[in-house]
């Protein structure tokens, strides 16, 4: 019998939810079975909250993924319809996603068997149902939707589609996804907006006017001059920050390009002083106003605040703005994609370390001379009282 202290089970709204901490690694470890299942399964945890070994943790998760793949093998008979299909992936995947995530997912799905006929066998479902899907997206939205959605949020919604067909796949009740087998749709440069330093500038003298404004200002300029993207500017920490070398450290590992994310950053010398003025010896580098980490929603609620008068606006806007300046002022497309920590310039090969230890000071003198003249821009992320705007 497995240790009793490492694991607990907590009984959540529609679904037990397990976790432990894996004694070799100390990872966190996470199971979610519905309470349905689990009376089908005939493995129900007494009391609201308790605790339960990590021998009957597997075993749950065990009996849930072989009851799984059972109904669905059932299913896969003359009869077996993507309602069964549909029914069942949710279930098994979707048990510890937030009642909003989990009705948008069950949205999309519900969506897509209106197009195609809720009640055809998932082997029917072709690859032409997938690409007139895409496109549907991007020319009219989802039927229950407003209009036409972006092409990120159409990748979203292809990848919900292409996990449940997956899991179909797997469970020998489809033989071809039909997603695997389409193309993604893409971003087109017109889906993201780029601006010039003046335009920024004047877009944050005019909607960062509120009581909130030197917050707005730190956050937008400081994600400019260093080219990060929302994730790197809410886990940006001053332990990372090195005033002799001038960079950040940016600590974070995500996307395509992994490994090789965690890089140091340049911080341009005209936007120094602002960075010198905040410093402190640990905690995050951008905080919300109350002093907490920026969370997902607070930075998409200042998204959407900044947008309201700053049209086009977007997290993501400032690092392209950033990359096409700096392209402006002569700056090579290796050493622009050395200072985005672009995956194809560094991951599998030794320029890594070469970049952290000697291209880093060519790389941060080209970018000190390109952004030497946008010091008005860089004044506005300065404390109150040094700023003379």
């Amino acid at each position: 019998m497995g240790s009793r202290s490492a694991l607990t089970v907590t009984n959540n709204k529609g679904y037990w939810e397990f976790k432990w901490t894996h004694p070799g690694t100390g990872e966190r470890r996470t199971v979610s079975v519905s309470r349905k299942l689990c009376k089908e399964l005939g493995y129900t945890p007494t009391g609201k909250t308790g605790q339960i070994t990590r021998d009957d943790a597997i075993k749950v998760r065990v009996l849930f993924e072989g009851m799984a793949e059972e109904r669905l093998r059932a299913s896969n008979k003359p009869t077996g319809t993507l309602q069964e299909l549909f029914e069942v992936f949710r279930d098994a995947k979707w048990g510890k996603n937030s009642p909003g995530v989990r009705a948008q997912k069950e949205t999309v799905v519900e969506d897509f068997l209106s197009i195609v006929g809720a009640n055809r066998s998932p082997r029917d479902v072709t690859v032409a149902d997938a690409v007139a899907f895409r496109e549907r997206l991007l020319k009219k939205g989802l039927p229950s939707g407003r209009g036409p959605v972006k092409s990120s949020t159409a990748r979203d919604y292809f990848r919900i589609l292409k996990s449940m067909f997956t899991f179909g796949q797997r469970a020998g009740l489809v033989e071809l996804n039909p997603f695997e087998l389409v193309e993604l749709p893409q971003r087109s440069p017109s889906d993201l907006a780029h601006f010039t330093p003046q335009k920024i500038r004047e877009h944050l003298l005019k909607c960062a006017s509120g009581p909130d404004r030197e917050f707005v200002r730190w956050v937008v300029v400081g994600s400019f001059f260093l080219g990060l993207d929302v994730t790197e500017t809410k886990h940006a920490r001053w332990e990372n920050f090195d005033r002799k070398k001038e960079a950040l450290f940016i600590d974070v590992v995500k996307g395509k390009a992994g490994e090789a994310r965690r890089n140091w950053v340049p911080v341009p010398k005209v936007v120094l002083p602002s960075f010198l003025a905040r410093s402190k010896d640990s905690g995050f580098v951008w905080t919300s106003q109350h002093g907490q980490q920026l969370t997902k929603p607070a930075m998409d609620s200042l998204r959407n605040r900044i947008r309201a008068d700053w049209p086009g606006f977007s997290w993501k806007s400032l690092r392209k703005s950033f990359a096409v300046f700096l392209q402006s002022r002569g700056v090579s497309v290796d050493q622009i994609g050395r200072v985005l920590r672009h995956n194809e310039f560094t991951v599998g090969r030794v320029a890594s370390k070469h970049y952290m230890v000697h291209d880093f000071d060519v790389v941060k003198k080209t970018v000190n001379k390109a952004t030497n003249n946008l010091k008005a821009l860089a004044k506005l992320a300065l404390p109150s009282g040094q700023s003379d705007t």
